[in-house]
C-alpha cells in the first residue's frame, strides 16, 4: 500500500489481522488506548474505528444509521471494512447497494462535498473489495452488478397478476418501463386496479432498480474509459452474458493489446468480423478515441456504428478527441480557450456536474495528475458586474505540486479535460446571446449557413441539426454551430483560433450580426469546405 493511500484511509486488513496475531489480545489493548498520545490531528480516533470494524466490534446495523442519518465519512470509510457475515453474497451485495446510495444522495450538497463525499465511498468501495477478497473495485464492481442483473431477470418475463400479463420491457437503450397484456393484446396503461397490487408493487421497485442499475453502468464504464482501468477478461464476459446487461452495453468498443473489438460471447469481434477468444487471467480496456486514433482504427469503428445504426450507452466512438498542439507541448499550460467570457452561474454549475471541485480543479489520481482552470473576475471590484474570462488551464502533480508540461500529461487525460472546457465555453458563452443553451441561436446560425452555401454555391457542406458537416479533400469535419469547436473524422478536435478583431482579414459575410462567434463560425466552415487551399501550414498539418 502506497502512503498517499495509506493517509487517504485505505486500510490493510491482512495486515492488521497479522498484527493483532502477533500481539494478542492483551498487549494490542495497550496499543489502542495509547493512540491518542502517539498520533497527530484525529488520527487516533481513526485508527480505533477502523480497528473496532476489522474486528467486528462495530454493529453495522448502528454504522448503516450514522452514514444514512449523519452521512458520517469515517464510517463510510470503515464500513466496508467490519467482517463479511456468513451470509456472503448477500452481505456484500448490501453494503455495495449502501455505498451506491450513500453516493447518489451526495448529488443534493455542493461541488466540495460531493467531492469529499466521493473521495470516502471510493475509499470504502476499495477496503470492501479487500475484505471481500477481490483484486480490485472494478472486479467487485463488475461481479455485483452482475448478480444486481441476475435477480432482476425475472422481471423481464411475463408476470401474472389477475387477468393480465405484466413485463418489464426495454422500449429502446436505457428506457425501461412496465407493460400490461390482456389476451396477448398490449395495452396502453397499467390498469389502475393492479397498482395497488403486491407484485406490481416488487415489479415497481425492481424497474427503479433496473434503471439505476443503467444509470451506475454507464457511468462506471465511461470511467473505466477515462481512467484506462483494466478488466479481466471472464469478469467482462460473465457481465456482459447478462440478458438485462448485454443489450446495454453491446456496442462498448473494448481493447486488448492492439487488438479493438465488441465482447461477444467468449471472443473480442472487430468490425471485419474477426474474433479474437479471450481467456481467463487476460486484460481488457474500455477504448477511449484516442486509442482507436492512436491505432488508425477510429474511423473504421465509427463508420460500422453509423452504418449498424446502433446507439452506444455513452459518447464513446463519436467522443471528441482534443490533442496537443505542437506549441503546447513544452508549456506547462494551455490558453487556447483564452478570452472566452462566461457566465459564472452556469459555468459553476457545468464545472459541478462534471466532476470539478470549487477552486477550478479536476483532479486525476490514476495519474497523480490535477488540472487547474484560471480567470480573472471582477466579483470583488466597486462595479461588481463582471462576468469571469478564462485565461489557461496547468497542469500540477499531486504529490509535489509542481507544474506538469503538457507532453507529460496523458493524452486521455489532456483530451477529457479539453472536453470540459469546450463544454464550458459552449454552454457558458457570453457574447450578448448563450450559442449552445439557446435553441434560437442555433436555429439563427443554421440558417445563415443554409442561405451562405447557397449564394456561394458551395455542395461538399450541410447543417445536420447542431453542426455543419463537410466533406472536404482530406477528410470529414464537423463544425458546432454553438462553440464553433472542429472536429475532424478519425482525427479528433482541429484547433483553429480566431484572430483578434484588429487584425481580421476582409472575408465578405453575407449578413450582418453583432455576434463575433456567427462570423468565426462561419469562417471556419468557408476555410474547411475548401481545405485543399488552406495556406496555413500549422492547419494543413493538423488536418493531414
Amino acid at each position: 500500500m502506497s502512503l498517499d493511500d495509506f493517509e487517504e484511509g485505505v486500510f490493510d486488513i491482512e495486515w492488521f489481522k497479522s498484527v493483532y496475531d502477533e500481539l494478542g489480545k492483551k498487549k494490542f489493548e495497550v496499543v489502542y488506548n495509547s493512540a491518542k498520545y502517539i498520533s497527530s490531528n484525529a488520527k487516533h480516533k481513526r485508527a480505533q474505528t477502523y480497528s473496532d470494524a476489522a474486528l467486528g466490534k462495530l454493529k453495522i446495523t448502528e454504522i448503516e444509521k450514522s452514514i444514512k442519518e449523519k452521512r458520517n465519512q469515517l464510517n463510510v470509510r470503515a464500513y466496508g471494512v467490519i467482517p463479511i457475515k456468513k451470509n456472503r453474497e448477500k452481505d456484500i451485495l448490501n453494503r455495495y447497494k449502501k455505498l451506491q446510495s450513500f453516493l447518489k444522495e451526495s448529488k443534493q450538497f455542493g461541488a466540495q462535498r460531493q467531492a469529499s463525499e466521493k473521495k470516502s465511498f471510493e475509499i470504502a468501495m476499495e477496503n470492501l473489495a479487500k475484505n471481500a477478497g477481490y483484486k480490485d473495485v472494478t472486479t467487485l464492481s463488475l461481479v455485483l452488478e452482475s448478480q444486481i442483473s441476475d435477480d432482476l431477470l425475472k422481471y423481464f418475463d411475463d408476470i401474472k397478476i389477475g387477468d393480465y400479463d405484466l413485463r418489464i420491457f426495454n422500449e429502446k437503450l436505457g428506457t425501461y418501463k412496465i407493460v400490461a397484456k390482456k389476451e396477448d393484446k398490449k395495452l396502453k396503461s397499467i390498469p389502475a386496479k393492479i397498482k395497488k397490487d403486491k407484485t406490481f408493487k416488487e415489479m415497481s421497485e425492481a424497474l427503479k432498480n433496473v434503471r439505476d442499475q443503467y444509470s451506475r453502468s454507464i457511468k462506471s464504464f465511461e470511467n473505466m474509459m477515462n481512467k484506462e482501468t483494466e478488466i479481466l477478461a471472464e469478469n467482462i464476459v460473465d457481465i456482459m452474458s447478462s440478458k438485462i446487461f448485454y443489450p446495454m452495453f453491446e456496442n462498448i468498443v473494448f481493447m486488448k493489446d492492439d487488438n479493438f473489438g465488441y465482447i461477444k460471447g467468449q471472443n473480442l469481434v472487430n468490425v471485419d468480423g474477426k474474433n479474437l477468444e479471450l481467456k481467463d487471467g487476460e486484460k481488457l480496456k474500455v477504448a477511449h478515441p484516442y486509442n482507436l486514433y492512436e491505432k488508425g482504427v477510429w474511423s473504421d469503428f465509427q463508420k460500422d456504428i453509423f452504418k449498424r445504426g446502433a446507439v452506444q450507452p455513452f459518447k464513446q466512438v463519436f467522443r471528441e478527441l482534443y490533442l496537443a498542439n505542437e506549441d503546447e507541448l513544452e508549456m506547462g499550460e494551455s490558453l487556447r480557450y483564452a478570452g472566452h467570457q462566461l457566465q459564472g452561474s452556469k459555468l459553476f454549475g457545468l464545472m459541478k456536474a462534471r466532476g470539478w471541485i470549487s477552486g477550478g480543479e479536476s483532479i486525476y489520481y490514476n495519474y497523480n495528475i490535477y488540472a487547474k482552470l484560471f480567470g480573472i473576475a471582477d466579483y470583488f471590484s466597486p462595479s461588481d458586474i463582471g462576468e469571469p474570462v478564462l485565461e489557461l488551464v496547468r497542469f500540477y502533480d499531486i504529490k509535489t505540486r509542481e507544474l506538469v508540461l503538457v507532453k507529460d500529461v496523458p493524452p486521455i487525460m489532456f483530451s477529457e479535460i479539453m472536453r470540459d472546457i469546450d463544454l464550458f465555453v459552449s454552454v457558458a458563452y457570453v457574447g450578448g446571446v448563450d450559442p449552445e443553451a439557446s435553441l434560437s441561436t442555433i436555429e439563427m446560425r443554421g440558417v445563415i449557413v443554409r442561405e451562405l452555401l447557397d449564394i456561394m454555391k458551395i455542395e461538399n457542406a450541410v447543417v445536420d441539426d447542431r453542426f455543419v458537416k463537410i466533406d472536404g479533400v482530406y477528410g470529414s469535419y464537423n463544425v458546432h454551430l454553438g462553440s464553433g469547436s472542429v472536429q475532424m473524422a478519425g482525427r479528433g478536435s482541429i484547433n483553429i483560433l480566431a484572430v483578434h478583431s484588429d487584425s481580421r482579414g476582409k472575408l465578405f459575410l453575407p449578413f450582418v450580426d453583432e455576434d463575433p462567434k456567427t462570423a468565426e463560425i462561419v469562417s471556419k466552415i468557408l476555410l474547411l469546405s475548401k481545405d485543399d487551399e488552406i495556406k496555413d501550414s500549422t492547419i494543413v498539418e493538423q488536418i493531414k
